[in-house]
């Protein structure tokens, strides 16, 4: 059998799926009712509903890594694209006012996205 990597090399047998099976039935037991538990006791316990944020945080679309923030449109297609830098945002230090168009901002991680006429959402690339 080709090996995929380290973490799929083994140098024993398999288990029988029947094997595997009988464990499966005698280590896991179905959750069958819900009750109300602190945090520091919920180790090991599992979620009867998902967990709901009464707030975004943070309140606005932010950026998960360094980089820059370009309008989709101004991007040639199929082709490299230059464009002037002509704002940073960070965080705590958004871009004053809007994005322009044919231009990029770079953007710190953790920083707010900078808004344009579009807005930063699906005609953004980041």
């Amino acid at each position: 059998m080709t090996q995929l990597g380290d973490c799929f090399a083994h140098d024993g047998a398999l288990m029988p799926l029947a094997a595997a099976l009988r464990l499966i039935d005698e280590r896991i037991r179905p959750a069958v009712g819900s009750e109300s538990a602190p945090l520091a006791q919920c180790l090991g316990r599992v979620l009867a509903e998902p967990i709901v944020a009464a707030r975004d945080v943070p309140p606005h679309d932010n950026s998960a890594v360094d980089g820059y923030a370009v309008r989709f449109d101004d991007l040639a297609p199929g082709g490299t694209t230059v464009l002037p830098v002509a704002g940073r945002a960070a965080a705590g230090r958004p871009l004053a006012g809007a994005a322009r168009r044919g231009a990029a901002v770079r953007v710190l991680t953790g920083a707010p996205m900078p808004k344009g006429d579009d807005g930063a959402g699906p005609d953004t690339v980041f």
